[in-house]
């Protein structure tokens, strides 16, 4: 991508008909932003394609003059390697289809009041506020304020004529129009098919129906009405939609002009379902096991029907109308808490309780193994007491012993030297015997003990691993086994054809050399013969020698085609055998299925090979017969 060398490429965010979105990091200043590229390659800034987008770049940069933070950002638009490419601020998030979609079709009270509360406030920026950031004292013709030099005088009738002509139209609002980011703000996207004030002529291409679902009625019957209650009514299917998880009406295929004509005739006869049976209805799809009770203010059911009047002029007259009915209900709302939000509370009050309940029960167990393991230590050290009480008794004896040997020595009785002696050796194994444990503490042998058992424990592990190794091995044996076996067929059939094969040429050679014998006894003992008829025998020989040579060349084929079959049946075997020395059990099993397609295939030649083979060998009878009558 030329157009993108000067970033890194991070993802791509989104793919439509006119344009792709990717995210990106700059690669000298850092940044991460997202830009959008047209999918039309541009000739030249002269193209239409380009000017249209420059429209809408020109008028996404005017709106970015309030810095309305619902409204999505853009920076310069640029023209690189025959691509229109322009940067905006990436949006961390998903639409409002699909975040509706990832929670079941039912999203809490106030999280529809929110989206509600901020769009309608970036639809009244574009509708009405955005004149204060557009106009120009001179071009617009405005005097100053008598009271304030600083700010131009403006009347209510300039007022709505600035308005009428910096209004900006969205014109395709859906709830995939509508970015919510991760922390709960809301984005309105795409003004491709936007309409700045009076600008863009009615012949224009840019005025072309949105998506059908949320199109107004009025537009249903001619696509260049566009009005700010055009708007309005869209919004108020995304608003519809995002309370109740799904539009008032709906299309199954939108290319389809059966469907076209069944929602056309929905949307101007019928009445709007009822919005508490459609949340209803979607709230208990996703808490089958709860009973719904209505959660949503009564003014926001009224703003939504009310937006969705078939009358343009008995709807909100524009964004701004829109956002000042919302403010005005929302402070009695402020401090009340949603049914949903409740019981979200309380599921996750459910989900801690049963999560300490299951650490008190692993408590409770820790506590019993450490009282078990503390009664195994006191057993120790009532052990090394008892020991050491040993020892010192041996010891005890041991320095009466040794008294008694040195008064003995003293008197050089011998024999009762050498019964002391024998006593004293007998003392020393005794010591050797009790000393042992007498040095150790009670803490390093619980240590060893830990040891030890986690040893076990690993050595179990192990085991269980070796013999699940063994029955992958004891698997893949058998099945080598078998192509080993097929294999050895192979081997064992092919020369046994070829030999047979050999005896018979032989066979075949020994009968034309028979016959080569007559001819000379019948040149020596038929001198009467005529030259022409023994000519007519030579020339019958010499064509069954040359037929003859034929088969051998067509015999050598067959054996040079077997001879290469049996390489290939050497290669798998040396396949077979690095099988046999791999340790990856599964990938075995892929390779020896592999093998087994291919064994089959080689065999499938071979047999064609043999039906030539017996093919040869019936010409070859034939020409036996036929030698034999010569």
């Amino acid at each position: 991508m030329a157009f993108l060398e000067e970033y890194t490429l991070l993802s791509e965010l989104g793919k439509g008909g006119f344009a792709t979105v990717y995210k990106v990091r700059h690669n000298e200043l850092g940044y991460i932003r997202a830009v959008r590229v047209l999918n039309d390659t541009i000739q030249n800034k002269s193209d239409k394609a380009y000017k249209n987008f420059l429209r809408e770049c020109k008028m996404l940069l005017v709106l970015g003059n309030g810095n309305h933070r619902g409204i999505v950002h853009i920076y310069k638009p640029d023209f690189l390697a025959n691509k229109a490419v322009v940067e905006m601020d990436y949006v961390d998030g998903k639409d409002l289809l699909h975040y509706l979609a990832d929670n079941n079709c039912f999203l809490p009270a106030d999280e529809v009041v929110r989206m509600v509360t901020e769009m309608s406030s970036a639809l009244a920026y574009c509708h009405e506020d955005i004149y204060k950031f557009r106009m120009d004292r001179d071009a617009d013709g405005l005097e100053p304020d008598p009271m304030d030099g600083g700010r131009p005088l403006i009347d209510d009738a300039t007022r709505q004529r600035l308005i009428d002509k910096y209004k900006v139209i969205h014109n395709d609002i859906h709830s995939r129009n509508i970015m919510r980011r991760e922390n709960g703000d809301f984005v309105l996207l795409d003004f491709g098919l936007a309409i700045d004030g009076d600008e863009v002529g009615v012949s224009s291409s840019r005025r072309k129906a949105g998506a059908l679902q949320y199109l107004s009625p009025e537009k249903w019957e001619d696509a260049t009405v566009l009005t700010t209650q055009s708007d309005i009514y869209s919004f108020g299917v995304v608003m519809y939609e995002y309370l109740t998880g799904h539009v008032p009406f709906s299309i199954v295929n939108e290319s389809s002009f059966s469907e076209q004509k069944k929602l056309y005739e929905k949307i101007m006869q019928e009445s709007v379902p009822s919005i508490f049976e459609m949340r209803k209805a979607s709230y208990e799809a996703k808490y089958p096991d709860k009973s719904y009770q209505k959660d949503y203010p009564d003014w926001l059911e009224t703003a939504i029907l009310k937006c969705l009047k078939k009358d343009p002029a008995k709807r909100f007259r524009n964004g701004k109308e829109l956002y000042d009915f919302v403010q005005k209900h929302l402070g009695d709302d402020k401090d009340v808490v949603s049914k949903v939000e409740i019981d979200r509370i309380l599921r996750e009050k459910d989900v801690l309780i049963n999560n300490l309940r299951i650490e008190k029960k692993n408590l409770q167990t820790d506590n019993a193994e450490l009282t078990t393991q503390r009664d195994q230590l006191g057993e120790a050290n009532s052990l090394l007491q008892t020991e050491n009480e040993k020892l010192k008794k041996s010891l005890d004896g041991y320095n009466a012993l040794k008294n008694a040997y040195d008064s003995l020595k003293e008197k050089k009785n011998v024999t009762i030297f050498l019964c002391v002696l024998f006593a004293v050796i007998s003392l020393v194994f005794t010591i050797l015997y009790f000393n042992s444990p007498s040095g150790v503490d009670s803490q390093d042998l619980l240590a060893k003990q830990e040891q030890i058992d986690d040893l076990n424990t690993r050595l179990e592990d192990m085991t269980s691993q070796l013999e699940t190794k063994n029955t992958e091995l004891q698997s893949k044996n058998h099945e080598i086994t078998a192509l080993n076996t097929q294999i050895s067929s192979l081997q064992s059939d092919q020369p046994a054809n070829i030999k047979e094969l050999q005896t018979q040429i032989d066979d075949l050679k020994k009968q034309v050399k028979s016959k080569q014998s007559e001819i000379d006894d019948l040149k020596k003992k038929q001198k009467g013969t005529s030259s022409s008829d023994l000519a007519a025998k030579q020339k019958e020989i010499d064509n069954l020698n040359s037929l003859l040579t034929s088969k051998q060349s067509e015999i050598n084929n067959l054996n040079n085609q077997l001879s290469a079959k049996q390489r290939e049946i050497s290669n798998l075997n040396s396949e077979i055998t690095k099988l046999r020395n791999s340790s990856s059990g599964s990938n075995n099993s892929q390779e020896i299925n592999r093998l087994k397609s291919q064994l089959t295939a080689k065999q499938n030649e071979i047999d064609r090979l043999n039906a030539e083979v017996a093919k040869k060998q019936n010409e070859i009878e034939t020409l036996k017969k036929v030698m034999g009558t010569k």
